[in-house]
């Protein structure tokens, strides 16, 4: 279990941090612990695309000291999003690993957990990179749950998706209802009676909400791809039929050039999503995950 450590941000950091969100400089910040507090020790403003930019993290870190590294991504409006990254060199000293390990929560409250899409955590120069990024903004819940702190962990046990009579686990304090309409596909779908059902997610809203149903199952899904396989918007997909026509298969797409803040709201709420038509006494086969819906197989 991660304990906190009692360490605090200094003033200026808690300037810069609040400062930094309201613009668009810095590109990078890089967070060390000095004594008891969290400093800023250096900042980078960046000229070009993230990708590019990036290349720059590299030289912002010590051999030998651990440090945060929050590196602004290329957004297209407010608000912002962050990626944190926790070096934590190998070679360093035993008790400073301990110390960075509790204090990165309190970090992430300071910034707000809201700000941050993406963890990565990298102990060689090989595993800070952009590429290194690109993979770690997909992951699977387990994945993220190895991520969080212990604090981070037990907030998550407190909140939930509602799903009209089941409660799941959810991404910090946000509750995502299912939409009167998803209920009744799902409902549908678990008496026989649809083989078909596409779920997204509504920020605008804060639900989740029925894109399309219908009883054509197999032949109708591939007819869909065409209209919606292209889009760069993750879904949620029950589809009944393929090598046991009574079975139902729950699939999680979520392309590669989808914002990575719509990646982590989408994979963090699969399991709920999934639950609630269990919970509405339908059985689930087989869970996939895919980068794109044409890579389903259901056959």
């Amino acid at each position: 279990m991660t304990h906190a450590s009692g360490i605090v941000s200094d003033r200026e950091l808690v300037d810069a941090l609040g400062k930094a969100k309201e613009g668009r400089t810095p590109r990078a910040m890089r967070v060390q612990i000095e004594g008891d507090k969290l400093v800023l020790a250096e900042s980078f403003d960046g000229s070009a695309e993230a990708r590019d930019d990036f290349d720059h993290v590299g030289k912002m870190l010590q051999d030998d000291c651990p440090s945060y590294i929050l590196f602004r991504l290329d957004g297209k409006q407010p608000p912002e999003e962050w990626l944190l990254l926790a070096w934590v060199p190998e070679n360093a000293k035993v008790r400073l690993k301990m110390l960075y390990a509790s204090t990165r929560d309190a970090l992430k409250k300071e910034f707000g957990y809201s700000s941050i899409v993406c963890e990565m955590h990298a102990s060689d120069l090989t595993e800070a990179t952009w590429q290194e990024y690109e993979r770690t903004s997909f992951v699977s819940e387990a994945e993220r749950l190895t991520l969080m702190s212990q604090s981070e962990r037990d907030r998550l046990k407190g909140t939930h998706l509602e799903t009209g009579g089941v409660k799941t686990a959810y991404i910090h304090s946000v509750q995502f209802p299912l939409s009167e309409q998803a209920k009744e596909a799902l409902k549908a779908l678990s008496a026989g009676e649809q083989s078909l059902v596409l779920l997204s997610i509504d920020a605008k809203t804060e639900s989740v909400e029925l894109s399309h149903s219908g009883q054509g199952g197999v032949p109708e899904y591939r007819a869909l791809l065409a209209a919606v396989g292209s889009e760069l918007s993750p879904r949620y997909c029950f589809l009944r039929g393929g090598a046991d026509a009574a079975e139902v298969t729950f699939v999680f797409s979520c392309p590669e050039g989808a914002p990575v803040r719509t990646k982590m709201l989408y994979s963090t709420a699969k399991s709920a999503v999934a639950g609630a038509y269990e919970g509405m006494g339908g059985q689930v086969a087989r869970k996939l995950e895919v980068r794109d819906m044409e890579d389903i197989t259901v056959e």
